[in-house]
């Protein structure tokens, strides 16, 4: 069996199988059955969670905690809508609900009690079907808040925001965490050009100064807080130290370990 070492999930139909495989482990049978199995069996982890491991992670700045029914943390739907967005263009081109249908359930008088919409969901991969109900309220924008609780939900079950869902924001070190990641994210974006274009200047290469930090357990520039990343440019720019680090790089290049001081 030939391909890329990964991890997959290998599932038999006499019940046996892993959650979570290297390619290598895998067996060419069954121990149970026999089975002689295919490279079709396998079903690659990196390929099943790619889009789920993309959007999973949700900027704390943009939730809130709600305490009524018995607590739980609200994502802006706006925001889940830009991440959307990011990724597929805008809503309405490749990704959206389409089929949409309001209704009302009304009681034995005819009185109305809920109001409700039925859709599909679709994006570039395929499609959801997709409901919602609410108590009928007349003026409450009921339309509105129906089509934002579907998309919320489609959203939701590709994996948008997953850390919420899975109860991660009831942990108050992983939102701590989550709020500098994201705040580190937000200045890389700013400073990317102008600190790439410095390095260029300085006679480095990105990928090299990446793979010479990494080597010694520190952060990638993209990782790193905006001091760091003008601390290490100012080390970077001293004569001595290009010297050093290009000697680095090239161990590095051919398999050896660099001494790593900065």
């Amino acid at each position: 069996m030939s391909g890329e070492e990964g991890v997959v999930q290998v599932l038999c139909q006499c019940g046996w199988g892993s959650l979570g495989m290297r390619e290598s482990d895998v067996p060419d049978e069954c121990p149970m059955c026999g089975y002689r199995f295919r490279e079709e069996d396998w079903m690659s982890e990196k390929d099943n969670l790619e889009l789920w491991r993309q959007v999973e992670k949700t900027d704390p700045r943009y939730t809130s905690r709600v305490n009524s029914r018995g607590g739980f943390t609200a994502i802006g739907a706006q925001y889940q809508t830009y991440v959307a967005t990011k990724l597929w263009g805008p809503m309405g081109g490749t990704w959206g609900i389409r089929k949409l249908e309001f209704g009302l359930i009304r009681d034995g008088d005819g009185t109305p009690l809920e109001v409700y919409a039925e859709g599909e969901f679709f994006y570039p991969d395929g499609a959801i079907e997709v409901s919602s109900d609410m108590s009928y309220k007349p003026g409450n924008d009921s339309r509105k808040k129906l089509r934002t609780d579907m998309r919320t939900k489609a959203l939701s079950d590709l994996g948008f925001s997953a850390d919420v869902f899975m109860g991660r924001f009831d942990d108050n070190k992983y939102v701590e965490e989550r709020l500098h990641e994201v705040l580190v994210e937000d200045e890389w974006e700013e400073d990317r050009p102008r600190f790439c274009s410095a390095l260029e200047k300085l006679g480095y290469g990105y990928e090299d100064v990446a793979l010479w930090l990494e080597s010694t357990g520190r952060p990638r520039p993209s990782a790193m807080r905006r001091s760091k990343r003008g601390a290490l440019l100012d080390w970077l720019s001293d004569e001595d130290n290009r010297f050093k680090f290009h000697n680095d790089v090239d161990r590095l290049l051919k398999g050896e370990e660099s001494d790593g001081e900065a």
